[in-house]
């Protein structure tokens, strides 16, 4: 059997296969859950339901984030331990700056977000829900997701609009 050469893969098909690979994860998980035991009444209020494959969607939502960070992580200090070897330009592209602004600007976002983030009591499949850091830790995400969204948009009519700016 051949063996997996993972350095001799160009990037492209690489991430591309891991991102078919995911999608297909991500549809079997769904399918299931939907399509398979998803009208279970809950013990307990059996006004609502209780799909029997909710833990898998949760388990697999949060080993996804989970490898998403690891991803992000190793990625910034491969970053910065490679960029750190050289001036920090390229083609009069100042990269060096660019990704530390970018690394910062985010980690400043995430912190606002948290500090500026609602910490009120709701309610939750009809009962209370009071843990007040994992709503400030909600907010937090739906906030820098929402203004990491903005920011790409206005990046890219910003970078369609190039050709009008130079007349």
């Amino acid at each position: 059997m051949k063996r997996l050469n993972l350095r001799n893969i160009p990037s492209e098909r690489l991430s591309q296969r891991v991102f078919y690979v995911l999608v297909g994860l991500c549809v079997v998980v769904f399918g299931l859950f939907y399509m398979v035991g998803y009208d279970i009444p809950y013990v307990f209020n059996p006004d609502i339901t209780a799909p029997m494959f909710t833990g898998v969607v949760l388990d697999t939502m949060y080993v996804l984030f989970l490898l998403a960070l690891a991803c992000a992580i190793w990625s910034a200090i491969k970053g910065f331990s490679v960029s750190g070897k050289s001036n920090g330009t390229e083609n009069n592209v100042p990269y060096r700056a660019i990704s530390y602004a970018v690394f910062v600007g985010t980690a400043v976002i995430l912190l606002l977000a948290l500090l500026f983030g609602s910490s009120k009591e709701m309610v939750v499949n009809g009962s209370l829900f009071a843990n007040k850091f994992l709503l400030k830790l909600s907010d937090m995400f739906i906030y820098t997701i929402g203004i990491l969204l903005f920011l790409a948009f206005a990046a890219v009519v910003f970078g369609s609009t190039r050709y009008y700016r130079k007349r």
